[in-house]
């Protein structure tokens, strides 16, 4: 499984590159937004800070817009990969460029029929948010990556709207393709548990005690 950040903690990336393989940072207009750079210079430096792909998604709603702000944004740099919601004008913007190599995210996904039309239109990848699906949002993610599997479809599924490290670990079990984590559930994730420090602490304790050494 794929590991993405969805963050610009440029803090955070730093310090995860070093631990785990990242496969890219995942960005939207939000999070882009608070930043204190502009939005170009953030991107330049979140592609400077890790050798994975930056994902940059449109702020514009017709589908000729969309293409023509998504080949400006694909010029800053072959890493990028543009976010497309899926909407009527969307899923003509995937199709577009999907025909001029320019890859897509699908994005801003909730159900299993969007997932579907993202795969028909182009997409690379598609990113239902699944801490936002409204009932059994598992049993949906289930129906997505059924539907790819099914069709053998080159389309990756990559889960957004992650709030905590439970979802992490079923959207893992399920064989979701990707995943892309916020800054607050990864470093849940990620970080030392209880059981893990008391038990290295007594390892020190009765390490020290026997006077041996490893030198």
């Amino acid at each position: 499984m794929e590991l993405w950040l969805d963050t610009i903690d440029f803090s955070l990336i730093s310090k995860s590159v070093n631990q785990l393989d990242v496969a890219g940072i995942t960005t939207n207009p939000s999070i882009l937004a608070t930043s204190s750079l502009s939005a170009k210079a953030t991107i330049e430096k979140l592609l400077n800070i890790q050798q994975g792909r930056v994902a940059v998604q449109v702020t514009v709603n017709n589908h000729e817009a969309m293409v023509e702000q998504a080949k400006k944004i694909a010029e800053i740099d072959s890493r990028i990969i543009i976010k497309v919601p899926v909407t009527d004008d969307g899923l003509h913007a995937i199709n577009a460029l999907s025909k001029i190599g320019i890859q897509t995210m699908a994005t801003a996904i909730f159900e299993a029929n969007q997932v579907l039309l993202s795969a028909m239109a182009g997409a690379s990848y598609a990113a239902p948010y699944l801490g936002r699906i409204p009932g059994d949002n598992f049993q949906v993610l289930k129906d997505m990556l059924d539907i790819i599997k099914i069709y053998q479809y080159p389309l990756k599924l990559i889960v957004a709207a992650i709030r905590n490290k439970e979802q992490i670990i079923r959207t893992a079990k399920l064989g979701a393709h990707a995943i892309t984590i916020p800054a607050s559930p990864f470093n849940e994730f990620i970080g030392n548990l209880p059981e893990t420090i008391q038990s290295l602490n007594q390892f020190d304790k009765d390490w020290l005690a026997s006077g041996k050494s490893l030198d």
